[in-house]
């Protein structure tokens, strides 16, 4: 099954957990964007107070 997560699911820790962990075995795969994680990665900076550098590495985490 493919799951195209949007970007309000990625700000709840146990959502996202459940998202990479099930992609990790296999059960889903979640389909990300560019475009979806360039919009995580900003909302997280200008409307979450999270740094750039966090920000980034949250999103190069996604990516693995």
């Amino acid at each position: 099954m493919r799951v195209l997560p949007d970007t309000n699911v990625l700000f709840s820790v146990r959502l996202i957990n459940l998202l990479m962990r099930s992609h990790a075995a296999g059960i889903v795969d979640v389909v990300w964007s560019d475009h979806l994680l360039f919009e995580f990665e900003r909302v997280m900076i200008e409307k979450k107070g999270i740094s750039p550098s966090a920000a980034a590495g949250v999103v190069n985490r996604i990516k693995v």
